[in-house]
Order: C-alpha cells, then structure tokens, then sequence
C-alpha cells in the first residue's frame, strides 16, 4: 500500500505576493492556479496534505542563519507576511490537512538557535507557535502543541518503514525550501513528484542551489540525478497530479 501525500510549501503573503517582503518572482500567478487545482482535487487522490510555514520572530531572527542570505525579517508570526495567500479550507473537504512551522530553509532541521534566555515574545502566541516549531498539527495558527515531525513522518506518513510513500510538491522556492524538502524526502527513500505548473524559484549564486532557481534547473544539478536516473524523483504537469 502507498501512502500519498500532498507538501505544500512556504505558499504565504511575504513569498507569494508581490508587494510581500521577500517575493519570489513569478509566484503570484500560482495561487489562482494552486486553487484551481485544489478545487479540481477528486477526493481520494491523496492521504493527507502537510502545508509548511516558513516562520520567524523579531526576537529570534536576529540569530537565524537565514539572515547572512535575507537580512530583513519575512514571514514574521501572524502578520499579514505569514499568512497563507492558498485556499487551505478547499483541501480539508477531500483530505486531512497538517501544518508545520519551521525557522529554516529545511524542514528536515532542527530550530538552530539554542539558547533562548535572551529571547522575548509579544505574545502567548508567539511563543507557543515558537515552541511548536518543527512539530505537526492540525492547527492553521501552530499553536496547539503537535507531534515531533520525525514521529508524524513515521507514524502517520511510514515514511522509513515498509510502506510505499509517493511526495507530490508544490509551493515555494524551488531552489531553497522545496530542494531541501525533495531531499530530505529522497534519502529516507519517498518517490518525490514536484508539480512544474505549481512551483517557482528566485534563483541564485549561492553553492549548490540552482543558478536560474527554476525546477528544471534543480534537478538537474548532480545531487538529484541519481534520484532522476533511477525515477525515485520525477517533475509533473498539474493535469498529472490530478489522478491517481
């Protein structure tokens, strides 16, 4: 038996608008896009989705290791920056939707920053969706305590046990979040499928991302082709990610 299921990643106002803080060129189009699709799902398709939210705070971005790439703050917690810009309620009606914030390009990570003496929160609500990092639930605000990702991935995904689980990707940036989502997923042995109709990139000098940013450009680059070679990892049409 396969397990399917739908990432969905980074889709929020600061990446997916225009006038957002750190907007990723070509992304507006996808979110009437992104709805079609959503509204055209056939209930069955999928198993569950995992809707990801890139997240930060003013008292802890400081310390990211984001900001050497981004120095200004994006997507801080619940300001119009990190809100989704997707229809998530369309996906509830065909499939159990999760949520899970992380404060790093990969949602394979750990919170990088360890020492939280000096950190201080605006609100309850800060600070529990910052404990709640790296955690999945089925809470939209990421505030409800959730399940450690790496227990959630085995127990409800079995990705790393016996079962067939097949990844299928959309969302943003092909050439940062979305590649290391699509490894991560790869090494702990999914067939990863990313929608090409569904996914945009900034593009970028930094070592081993894609220069162009766009999904052709990320699986070409030598560390996904053996995953390419072997169809472990394939791109797709929308039309495509509509059957199972």
């Amino acid at each position: 038996m396969t397990t399917r299921i739908l990432d969905v990643v980074d889709m929020q106002f600061d990446f997916m608008k225009s006038i957002g803080g750190l907007y990723v060129p070509n992304a507006e189009p996808l979110i009437d896009r992104t709805n079609d699709f959503f509204r055209s799902m056939p209930r069955g398709i999928y198993d569950l989705a995992l809707i990801k939210y890139d997240t930060h705070f003013p008292c802890e971005y400081p310390n990211s290791p984001e900001k050497a790439d981004f120095p200004d703050i994006h997507c801080p917690y619940g300001a119009q920056g990190w809100e989704l810009v997707i229809n998530d309620a369309e996906l509830a009606k065909r499939m159990p939707v999760y949520y899970m914030a992380k404060n790093t390009f990969d949602m394979w990570q750990q919170n990088p920053i360890s020492d939280r003496s000096q950190m201080f929160f605006d609100t309850d609500a800060e600070e529990q969706a910052y404990d709640n990092l790296y955690h999945v639930t089925r809470d939209r605000q990421v505030v409800q305590t959730g399940e450690l990702r790496d227990e959630f991935m085995r127990r409800v995904v079995k990705l790393g046990t016996a079962e067939d689980v097949e990844v299928t990707m959309i969302g943003v940036a092909s050439d940062f979040c979305v590649h290391d989502a699509m490894m991560g997923y790869l090494q702990r042995g999914a067939n990863v499928r990313v929608v090409a109709d569904l996914v945009a990139g900034i593009g970028t000098p930094v070592p081993g991302r894609a220069p162009k940013g766009t999904i052709g450009d990320v699986i070409n680059l030598p560390v996904f082709q053996p995953y390419v070679q072997n169809k472990q990892l394939k791109v797709i049409s929308m039309q495509d990610a509509l059957k199972l």
